[in-house]
């Protein structure tokens, strides 16, 4: 199965868990991310395996990367793509439950959220770059992507509830 049928069918399991049991939603999207986390970590630090793959001119062409077993392991797995997708799901079940509220509207929110749509996807992109030890390199391998996806995943929070971006974005 593909990767995204694989997380929809997790997304599935885990309502069904959430409702069976009785338990949030956000307590059993935590208890993924860090299982995720955790698996994705243990991955990186038991194989032989950079954490990140760094693009860059030198290692063009790009499609060489997709035969190699890093990216396989690193990028495009479901267990890689387990923390971002569950970050972006649990942002999405926000949504569905405050759509109707006003709860971006105040100054001090709206500020924030420029600063997080603008800042997590740029210092997200910009640890790419650096060169860190073992168990940096593994730790920034786990967050960086839930980062990024974050930040994305809050700009269109915003722009659906008309708190910013949406001008820029629609026309």
């Amino acid at each position: 199965m593909a990767v995204d049928t694989q997380l929809y069918v997790l997304s599935s399991l885990l309502f069904y868990l959430s409702h069976r049991l009785r338990i949030s939603i956000n307590y059993i999207g935590g208890f993924a991310i860090a299982a995720a986390v955790c698996l994705q970590g243990t991955t990186v630090m038991t194989t032989n395996f950079e954490g990140l793959l760094r693009y860059n001119p030198r290692s063009l062409p790009t499609e060489a990367h997709f035969l190699r077993p890093q990216y396989t392991v690193s990028y495009s797995g479901t267990v890689s793509n387990l923390t971002p997708y569950v970050t972006v799901f649990l942002i999405g079940i926000l949504y569905a439950k405050k759509k109707n509220s006003d709860f971006l509207n105040t100054v001090a929110s709206k500020f924030v959220w420029h600063i997080v749509f603008v800042c997590l996807p740029l210092i997200s992109a910009q640890l790419y770059n650096y060169h860190f030890s073992r168990i940096i390199e593994t730790l920034m391998a786990v967050t960086l992507r839930p980062l990024f996806s974050s930040g994305i995943a809050i700009g269109f929070l915003g722009m659906a509830t008309n708190t910013g971006g949406r001008r820029i974005f629609s026309t």
